[in-house]
């Protein structure tokens, strides 16, 4: 049992690492995964070797479901074990609903549109509304504001529009993926597995089960 919690931990790490470097597509983010020594060797080349990663380490982690199931090692009911086929699939939609943001880009032509029509913006009808002014101050003031509201606006949008990457504003996937190798080796914990016990004291008064702050 141990043997089978140990690798199945090790292979959730490595799919998750191979998960966020198949979305975040950069060259220079490293991931920290669970140490996968003792796993076979052959294995690994052959994965390192792949472009398909996710979809390998998908394949092991329900190959090793199947196989543990079918020698007893699992022995819990079918309907609870069908369970994580079910969060597995869930995870897979949810990846790709991720990969889109990567995968599917802006349309082109419509940033084209826009910029050209930031720049008609800035460069016609603002000059027209600060000769509408009679003040020297107050209509190139105006004409700067405004024109600063929408190309910030723009640019805002350019700088979140892939949310994944190096950049200050992109979400912190090293994070993530840290995080989540401290959930699992959590997981792994004696104290985690060992459900507390509990030894009910009987109690004269009938308020003998209340809350506690």
């Amino acid at each position: 049992v141990k043997d089978f919690q140990l690798t199945l931990t090790k292979l959730m790490s490595l799919l998750f690492c191979a998960s966020l470097c198949e979305v975040a597509k950069t060259e220079h983010e490293s991931f920290e995964i669970l140490d996968i020594s003792g796993m076979d060797s052959d294995s690994l080349r052959y994965l390192s070797g792949k472009g398909q990663k996710r979809e390998i380490i998908m394949q092991w982690i329900q190959q090793m479901i199947v196989d543990n199931t079918r020698s007893g090692l699992i022995d819990i009911a079918p309907p609870i074990l069908s369970r994580v086929w079910q969060e597995l699939s869930i995870g897979v939609v949810h990846f790709n609903n991720a990969r889109k943001l990567t995968d599917v880009p802006f349309p082109f032509p419509f940033a084209q549109m826009v910029f050209i029509m930031l720049i008609f913006f800035s460069c016609v009808p603002l000059p027209m509304i600060c000769a509408a002014y009679l003040s020297a101050v107050a209509g190139p003031c105006y004409c700067f504001i405004c024109a600063s509201v929408l190309w910030s606006i723009h640019y805002i949008a350019i700088e979140i529009e892939i949310p994944y990457g190096n950049t200050a504003n992109a979400l912190p996937l090293a994070e993530i993926q840290n995080n989540f190798n401290q959930s699992l080796t959590c997981f792994l914990h004696e104290r985690t597995q060992t459900a507390p016990s509990f030894e009910f004291v009987r109690s004269d008064r009938a308020e003998s089960v209340g809350l506690v702050r």
